[in-house]
């Protein structure tokens, strides 16, 4: 438990450094694009930890388009993490088996439009407080 609120106030000393990023110059026609908000990060985060071990290493939340036609699309979550010692994952139970896979859905916002149609969406959370975000565009 000790090790689980060291890595989330890690995380969370990440997330807000990311806050606090200085904004671009007011003359930049190109402001860089807006990243995923330090709150969803740590209600994803928090979502994950209801499931982890002590010696977690790693914990993912894999969001697949599992059907799409026209503006509707379906997707399916997988929650997995790995333990210390033991590269291979293992499924992990989260709060509920939706809220973390919405909020990974829910960084569309900071995406340029044409780069929405992700066919796969994985956030990787390390027990170091650092994060990875992927999207996989191949059908």
């Amino acid at each position: 438990m000790l090790r689980t609120l060291a890595t989330l106030a890690a995380l969370l000393f990440a997330c807000a450094a990311l806050a606090q990023a200085p904004a671009p110059a007011a003359e930049s026609k190109d402001p860089e694009p807006k990243g995923p908000e330090p709150k969803s990060l740590e209600e994803i985060f928090t979502c994950l930890a209801a499931g982890l071990t002590q010696d977690w290493r790693s914990a993912t939340v894999e969001v697949i388009e599992i059907s799409s036609s026209g503006k509707e699309r379906q997707f399916e979550a997988r929650h997995t993490f790995t333990r210390a010692g033991d590269p291979k994952p293992q499924r992990l139970q989260p709060c509920d088996d939706t809220s973390a896979a919405k909020g990974v859905h829910g960084f569309n916002q900071f995406l340029d439009p044409e780069k929405r149609e992700w066919k796969r969406a994985i956030l990787i959370f390390n027990s170091d407080g650092k994060f990875d975000l992927k999207y996989d565009y191949a059908p």
